[in-house]
Order: C-alpha cells, then sequence, then structure tokens
C-alpha cells in the first residue's frame, strides 16, 4: 500500500515503562504542540503521560554509627526508568527505533498557592532554581545497554538539562534518570523515531500539514512520537484498593495541620525563616491525630479546667513535613543531609518538633542531661507509651532498635528542642 511515496509495511507501537511509576496514565485525546515546549513546534502529535515516583533519600542515611561517623545511603540517589522499545504491530518483531529523553524543566506552581505543583518549596526564596536531577550539580542519565541498544548522553551539567539519545537496537533501551531529594512536579520530553518505511500504530504519530489540494490533513513525515511526561514526586501514600487491579499507593499530598482557636495548639508558621517553605504541617492521618493527642494532653495537665476565662497553655507545633515530603531543608537549599541540617529527618509526614515556649511565653524545653522541663516529654509518653521504630525515607538504613517517641535535641539544638517521633 502506498501513501504518497510512503510505503505501509506495518505500523511501529512504543511502549515506555516508569521504574517506581505509581501510576501512568496517558492521555486518549491529541495534544497541539506549541512552541512553549522544547524541540521542534511543528511536531504536532503529542501525548501527555503522568508518572510518579518517590523522592530520593539524603545522600547519607538518617542512622548514624556508634562514633556519630554519617553512612552512606544505600538508596541514594531514587533511580527512574525510562524504557524505550518498538515493534511491528503484525508479526511482533522488534524494531530499531530512535529515541531521546530530556528533562526539560521543573514545574513551578502559582507562587500564592505554595502547597501545590513544586511540592511545598518557594523556588524564588531559594536563591536557585529547583534542580531537575540527583547530584544537583552533577547528575545526569545513565544507559543500562542491552545487546544492539545504545544511548549518548548529550549536554553537561549543571549549566545543561539532562539529556540523553540513542536507538532500540532492535532490542530494549533502558535510560535511568536519578531523582533529585526534593518533591514537585518535573518536565519530560520523550520522542520516538520510527525506522524508515514504517507508520506509528493507532491514534498515529504523524507530522501533520493540510493538503492544499484536497484541503485536508496529510499523514506523512518523519514518524515521530512525542511523549511531555509530567514526573511528579513525592511520598507515595496507601490508599484503599477499590479493585483488584488499582493500586494500592497514589501519588497525593499528605493532609494538613490546621489550628482553630478552640484546638489545644497553635501553629508556628509563615515567618523569615519559612519563607522558602510557608506552610510547614503536612503528616500522615496518623501522625496528625497523635499531635492533636499529645496537645490535648499537654492542655489537660497545664491548665485550671475550673478557670474558663483564664489563659490557657496551648503547645506551639513547630514544623511537621512538607505538602508531598521530602527533603525539607531549612538552609536555603534543595538537598539535605544528616550534617549540618537538623531536619534531614522530615521526609515521611510521621515527625514533628514542638517548640521550647508554649502559647503564654512558659517554657517547655527538655534537657536530656537532667533538670530540664518534662512537661513535653510527659505528654508525649502518655499518647505513645510504647518504643517504636521509626518511619525513614525510602532508601535509607531503617532503626534497627526500636526507642522512645519523644527525643531531646538539647545536645544539637541550642534551647532543648522537642522531637517527636509520632509513627
Amino acid at each position: 500500500m502506498l501513501i504518497r511515496g510512503y510505503r505501509l509495511i506495518g505500523c511501529a507501537m512504543s511502549w515506555a515503562v516508569f521504574g517506581l511509576a505509581i501510576g501512568i496514565a496517558p492521555a486518549q485525546s491529541q495534544t497541539a504542540c506549541g512552541p512553549e515546549f522544547v524541540g521542534n513546534p511543528d511536531f504536532c502529535q503529542t501525548f501527555p503521560v503522568q508518572a510518579s515516583v518517590p523522592p530520593s533519600p539524603p545522600v547519607m542515611s538518617l542512622q548514624k554509627d556508634k562514633q556519630k561517623n554519617p553512612i552512606p545511603s544505600p538508596g541514594y540517589p531514587v533511580k527512574f526508568a525510562f524504557i524505550f522499545l518498538c515493534s511491528d504491530a503484525f508479526d511482533g518483531h522488534l524494531l530499531d527505533c530512535g529515541y531521546s529523553v530530556e528533562m526539560v524543566k521543573p514545574i513551578d506552581s502559582n507562587p500564592g498557592v505554595p502547597s501545590a505543583e513544586n511540592g511545598g518549596h518557594i523556588a524564588r526564596e531559594h536563591g536557585s532554581a529547583h534542580p531537575v536531577r540527583e547530584p544537583k550539580d552533577q547528575g545526569n542519565f545513565t544507559f543500562a545497554a542491552f545487546p544492539g541498544s545504545k544511548g549518548d548522553v548529550k549536554g553537561s551539567p549543571p549549566n545543561d538539562p539532562p539529556k540523553m539519545v540513542g536507538r532500540t537496537g532492535g532490542n530494549v533501551a533502558l535510560v535511568i534518570y536519578p531523582v533529585p531529594q526534593a518533591s514537585g512536579d518535573l518536565l519530560a520530553e520523550r520522542f520516538l523515531v520510527m525506522p524508515p518505511l514504517y507508520l506509528c500504530s493507532f491514534p498515529g504519530c504523524f507530522d501533520q500539514v493540510n493538503d492544499p489540494v484536497e484541503q485536508i490533513p496529510l499523514r506523512h513525515g518523519k514518524n515521530r512520537q512525542r511523549d511531555l511526561v509530567t514526573v511528579h514526586i513525592g511520598v507515595p501514600l496507601p490508599v484503599p484498593r477499590l479493585c483488584p487491579t488499582c493500586p494500592s499507593v497514589v501519588p497525593t499530598q499528605f493532609p494538613q495541620l490546621i489550628a482553630t482557636p478552640d484546638d489545644p495548639f497553635t501553629l508556628i508558621q509563615g515567618d523569615a525563616q519559612r519563607k522558602p517553605h510557608p506552610e510547614n504541617h503536612f503528616g500522615t492521618a496518623l501522625a496528625l491525630d497523635r499531635v492533636r493527642q499529645i496537645a490535648q494532653q499537654f492542655f489537660d495537665m497545664t491548665n485550671n479546667q475550673l478557670e474558663p476565662t483564664e489563659p490557657k497553655r496551648k503547645l506551639k507545633i513547630n514544623d511537621l513535613s512538607l505538602v508531598r515530603g521530602g527533603v525539607y531543608d531549612l538552609n536555603k537549599q534543595w538537598f539535605g543531609d544528616n550534617t549540618g541540617n537538623p531536619h534531614w529527618g522530615h521526609r515521611t509526614g510521621t515527625e514533628v518538633d514542638i517548640d521550647t515556649t508554649d502559647s503564654l511565653g512558659k517554657d517547655t524545653s527538655c534537657d536530656i542531661n537532667g533538670g530540664g522541663n518534662d512537661l513535653v516529654e510527659s505528654a508525649v509518653t502518655a499518647v505513645i507509651p510504647e518504643l517504636i521504630i521509626p518511619t525513614v525515607a525510602q532508601g535509607t538504613i531503617p532503626f534497627l532498635d526500636p526507642v522512645p517517641a519523644h527525643k531531646c535535641e538539647a545536645r544539637t539544638v541550642p534551647g532543648g528542642a522537642n522531637h517527636v517521633y509520632l509513627q
């Protein structure tokens, strides 16, 4: 069969599989390309794809040995896989197709909505652009070779976005992408180029122009399929399984702790230190429930319930986690390890800091050497009396032994901060 000089022998099909992806939902409709995206704006057959992956852990584990030496995280960085292959639609044999994949840019949300696409980070307050790979200034794609396939890295960090160009070689091409520690949305652009005499399968991936005689779209060209992949980086949360084929975890955001005048706690947020992360009280449902219980326990211990007009002491709740988890960097950086950044544990929505003074300015600090104020610890112990093994970021070394839920950070944080493992 001839189509304007192009012989239709078979249809080339393409797949893309994302390692660690929670959900992949290719759109069913075609989307016109535009010059706002990189690549040739003449490509008019674009397929948006949604995928998600956990953020990378810190380069050093959340655990330390007895000599206080950091331990490298075995899972750093988290790997995210782009898999390319194409085959003849009639007999299924694999073809040699060209491909490319590029991490184009971060997708920042409206500055007035800090808990949306940017994962809770306000880029303009960081002083540098949101990284698109890990390590921030040197990470790049790597190629996992299958016989016959190949891939070449293009561009050089930190000035150029990660990009790889190659061929499937009648086999499978696997491109490994190192995920950053900061949660948020990233835009990737992916092309698959069909071999000579092949056209893409329905609904097609042709270059399209108007036939000046017939006045109808004419399918011809280089047969390139273009995908715009939105990679959602964030801690995956478990959800009830509604059907046998539904995923057990979905990419979503943590619920937010909200304080009303009737609650037994207040929230610390929005000060100058927190401009890069103005919303800082997100966590798992269990964690937020335990924060409320601890605050209620403290309220009941410290206030006279028979004096309704007396000002009441309330706990001041400091930081939990950002909206999608991942690194919560206090130093206006896009990374955080367990050296020089006391917030490396606030990644999974399961830990909270309680301030060293209450709502009336009275002391709530702790001192692990004795003689400190033990009211917060008493409230924590009343709610979580048992030892627990705290949740840590995916890819880090887990706690080997149970620990108390209350941790006094008097040796590392001035004033004796109260750190609480909530689950």
